[in-house]
């Protein structure tokens, strides 16, 4: 009995350790040696079976897996016939309890009001169809389990903020850049075309080591993807304790880009920031780049679909273009002479009728390009199996006639490129869903160039076995001479499988090569053996984690604080749209297309980071750079704010006929009449809006049109053609001096407020505020001797100066007087003009409310649309604000329309309450305010 008593006392003690304290113990340790023998043999008996498992048992434990047990039975009973093996409503893992705790779309943990499947239960709409409801019990019991739990990535981010204390900042990624290319200087090795990918914000949300290989994978996988280089792109892991195996650096010359591509890549990034330490500075200085990194996943997602896809590969509008110019292959010549395999049949993994591929050689580098020929019906001239030759036309009455069609060909490295594509050749971003679909994402059955297509032949490409050849081979309506010919094309299944097998050795090869791929199987001569099926594709996957909906954990994790920091600064936080997002987060999730509107102001708020878009550098560069041709490089045409508009194409695919290639098109003037040299003048002045694009800045943009101008003026000699580009050139030489004083204002606000803030950086952290005054005073006084000579500035930096010296004078405490408007309102704006230009009469008669802050110096600053429109206030309540942009129409810029190009203003004059507002778009309306 005192072995047991002695067994049941140490039992005891360490329950009352793990649940109590200290003094609980003692009071354990006298109930255990009072204890009667029954009570003792059962203490041992626990003590035994706990010593099994290694860890003492525990009553919150069993109560745990007891609940989780209960809820799993719950699901299995009420909702499995549904949503396990169905898939209704596209869910189909109710019974993934581990799955379902960290899918926010439907369970926030430890949230159960805002979780939608809790949700849904409490309102009584599912179980659905006439099914019995919950019981309350049954309600409480998944009520105390989202409550209770908590999901792998809360539990993984909380386990690394503790062992590295804290999170992997956007300062730990340049010290760890910073730190790689001097090592790498060390070696003698040129570092000016380094670039780095980044993947700490994931590592931050907690994602798993085994997530983090697949990211990895994904990002390595999506850039030799869009690279025509001859040989695979090694990303190679930068070795820092800081970044945590999250930087990836990468050279773009084993990409075969220009550093172009890489700040045509930043004009539209939207987690660009403004260098904020030295050493960040000295780096992009060393790399002529604004940032020299670049978020995996945003990366991913964008490089692998239309159109940046196509922008990055140089793919052309129409498929003849594709085949004659870049891969040359002559697709209707080997159809002629039966050099290509092909495999007809009725079911397909994404077409939703019959189908055709067909496989030719590709003669420039060792690779293939596959071609498929996809149907909207069966029937008629559809049936593949009544008409196997083809493709034809409405003339052709024994070929068959297809819809549409999918490319897939190798890249000289190894890896696939893809290609949607009408009847006609024509280009496309999305195949039509009553032709083809992605049958895996009930959910989002688009089949969307790239992205899908990678999604699907994640292996290579999918060997399916032809159905044709042994229809044809017992039709005797075929004559002699056409069946021969289509037996040839027609081929026998093993020589296909044989070709099937060859194309994804390669594939898999370049894959290993990239170390995207692990564990491909190898044969006895060491070959790889293209029978290993990848087990998730690591682009879709890396692609469909940045399109996660974001928790607070995740946008805190993106900002480079811990959940507690930004939260803590989200309360703080006076700027309404800073304000939103942290109401929003608090319920649960958020779109990232909201999160990323709202970055810029986020990290204002909460680092005093200034979040940019590089459209100028981006700008410069392309004129430096020459013409792209897109022929198996990038093909870089504009430097756009909004979105890419690759606009210009490799040539007219009229140019091209089927048999011969390329023909000679006529140069010069079109024709001799007047109206055909007003027509070309036209199509000069339209080529340089084209090519010119937007370039964020108004005088660099008229600029370089007006040059883009003289230059066909020196080319084209003709009277007619030379008056009317001149016109056109005169116009843009009056807007480019308006443009340049209008730039000149600007640019002197901006130096303003951007000395301030530097100043308010300089002094941040000093807690007393004499000192922290005068250090301002100091910057202040720095800035007007030896910064900036222009009178403008040096007053409006003396205001600030004076403004801080007599604060210290006065030896106030607290703050200088603060603006008598300062603070946040709401504001609307109207527009009353009944003489806007048609087609543009989509003007409303208001919009808002919309957020506007004052802020102690009068500056004022909101957000519209996506833009940051500042001005001021003066003491007495009139507001100015003066600023112009490009208008965008349907997400399509307005260039020359009718002759003339439109640029819209955008200035408010009087006072808060009502004050005049002129756009160009718009025209005349008014803007309002009243204070919260």
């Amino acid at each position: 009995m005192g072995e047991n008593m002695t067994s049941g006392y140490y039992d005891a003690l360490k329950v009352a350790l793990t649940r109590l304290n200290i003094a609980a113990a003692a009071g354990v340790l006298a109930l255990a040696l009072l204890a009667a023998p029954g009570q003792a043999q059962a203490q041992d008996s626990s003590s035994d079976t706990s010593s099994e498992t290694g860890d003492a048992s525990d009553d919150s434990e069993n109560r745990e897996v007891t609940l989780e047990q209960k809820v799993l039975e719950i699901f299995e009973t009420r909702c499995a016939s549904c949503h396990s093996e169905k898939k209704e409503g596209n869910f189909d893992f109710v019974l993934d309890l581990k799955r379902l705790i960290n899918t926010p779309k439907y369970i926030i943990a430890g949230k159960p009001d805002l979780s939608y499947l809790m949700q849904r239960i409490d309102t009584d709409t599912m179980p659905a169809g006439g099914e019995p409801k919950l019981p309350e019990e049954e309600r409480e019991f998944v009520r105390q389990w989202i409550e209770e739990s908590q999901t792998v990535r809360e539990q993984q981010a909380a386990e690394r903020r503790k062992k590295q204390k804290g999170v992997i900042s956007h300062d730990d990624l340049v010290e760890a850049i910073k730190d790689d290319l001097d090592q790498l200087e060390g070696r003698s090795v040129d570092v000016a075309s380094f670039r780095y990918f980044t993947l700490h914000n994931l590592y931050n949300a907690g994602d798993t080591n085994e997530d983090m290989k697949l990211w990895r994978s994904g990002i390595r996988k999506a850039v030799n993807s869009v690279s025509w280089h001859g040989r695979i792109a090694k990303l190679e892991v930068v070795k820092s304790r800081k970044t945590k195996g999250t930087l990836l650096r990468v050279d773009l010359r084993d990409l075969k880009w220009d550093p172009v591509v890489w700040d045509r890549l930043l004009s539209i990034y939207p987690y660009g920031t403004k260098p904020k330490l030295r050493s960040e500075r000295s780096i992009n200085e060393a790399l002529d780049t604004p940032q020299p990194y670049i978020r995996a996943d945003w990366f991913t997602f964008y490089a692998t679909r239309p159109p940046l896809y196509y922008e990055l590969l140089g793919l052309p509008k129409n498929s003849r273009i594709l085949e004659q110019k870049i891969v040359k292959v002559d697709v209707p010549r080997n159809l002629r002479r039966g050099e290509i395999q092909r495999a007809g049949f009725r079911i397909s993994g994404v077409s939703n009728n019959n189908r055709v591929i067909e496989r030719h050689e590709i003669k420039n580098w060792t690779g293939a390009y596959w071609k498929s020929y996809d149907f909207a019906g069966n029937a008629g001239h559809q049936d593949i199996f009544r008409f196997p030759a083809g493709p034809g036309n409405a003339k052709d009455r024994d070929k068959f006639r297809h819809d549409g069609g999918e490319i897939i060909f190798n890249l000289p490295n190894g890896m696939q490129a893809y290609y949607l594509e009408t009847a006609d050749g024509n280009r496309i971003d999305e195949g039509p869903v009553t032709i083809v679909r992605d049958k895996t994402r009930p959910d989002r059955p688009q089949i969307t160039n790239g992205i899908s297509c990678m999604g699907c032949h994640k292996d290579g490409m999918i060997m399916t076995p032809d159905q044709v050849r042994s229809w044809i081979e017992t039709d005797f309506s075929i004559p002699e001479e056409e069946l021969d010919r289509l037996l040839k094309i027609y081929v026998k299944y093993d020589e296909m499988k044989d070709l099937f097998f060859q194309d994804m050795k390669r594939y898999l090869t370049a894959l290993r090569e990239a170390d995207a791929l692990k564990g491909l199987e190898f044969n006895g001569d060491g070959e790889p053996r293209p029978t290993r099926h990848v087990d998730k594709e690591s682009v879709l996957a890396l692609a469909d984690r940045y399109e996660e909906r974001l928790t607070i954990l995740q946008a805190a994790s993106e900002v480079g604080l811990t959940p507690q920091k930004f939260e803590r600064r989200l309360n703080a936080s006076f700027d309404r749209v800073t304000k939103q997002i942290g109401l929003e987060l608090a319920r649960g999730t958020m779109p990232r297309d909201t999160f990323e509107t709202a970055y810029p102001a986020v990290m204002k708020n909460m680092l005093r980071r200034t979040v940019l878009n590089h459209v100028a550098h981006c700008g410069k560069r392309l004129r430096r750079y020459g013409e792209f041709t897109g022929i198996r490089q990038p093909k870089i045409e504009t430097c756009a704010r909004n979105g890419i508009f690759a606009r210009l194409d490799l040539g007219d695919p009229s140019q091209y006929d089927d048999d011969s290639g390329a023909t000679t098109v006529a140069t010069g003037n079109a024709g001799t009449s007047g109206d055909d040299k007003r027509k070309a003048a036209l199509k000069l002045a339209l080529t340089c809006d084209k090519a010119i694009g937007d370039l964020g800045n108004d005088a660099e943009e008229y600029g370089a049109r007006v040059k883009c101008f003289e230059n066909y003026l020196a080319k084209h000699k003709d009277d007619a053609v030379q008056k009317t580009v001149q016109r056109y050139a005169g116009k843009y030489k009056v807007a480019l001096a308006k443009a340049q004083q209008a730039n000149d204002a600007q640019n002197r606000e901006q130096r303003v407020l951007n000395l301030a803030i530097s100043c308010d950086e300089a002094s941040e952290g000093i807690a007393d505020p004499a000192t922290r005054y005068k250090r301002k005073i100091d910057c202040y006084a720095t800035y007007r001797t030896t910064y900036d000579a222009d009178p403008a500035v040096i007053e409006a930096i003396s205001d600030y100066e004076l403004k801080y010296t007599a604060a210290l004078n006065a030896k106030q405490v607290v703050q200088v007087k603060k603006h008598p408007f300062q603070g946040a309102y709401d504001a609307w704006r109207g527009y009353t003009s009944k003489s806007r230009p048609k087609p543009y009469s989509e003007c409303l008669s208001q919009y808002g409310p919309f957020a506007v802050n004052i802020d102690e110096d009068g500056v004022v600053e909101f957000h519209i649309e996506g833009r940051t429109i500042r001005g001021v206030v003066d003491r007495s309540g009139n507001m100015q604000v003066n600023g112009r942009r490009t208008d965008w129409i349907n997400n399509k810029k307005i260039g020359l329309i009718q002759g003339r190009r439109f640029k819209s203003r955008f200035t408010i004059d009087g006072n808060i309450s009502n004050a005049r507002l002129v756009s160009g778009y718009c025209r005349g309306g008014f803007f309002r305010m009243t204070k919260r």
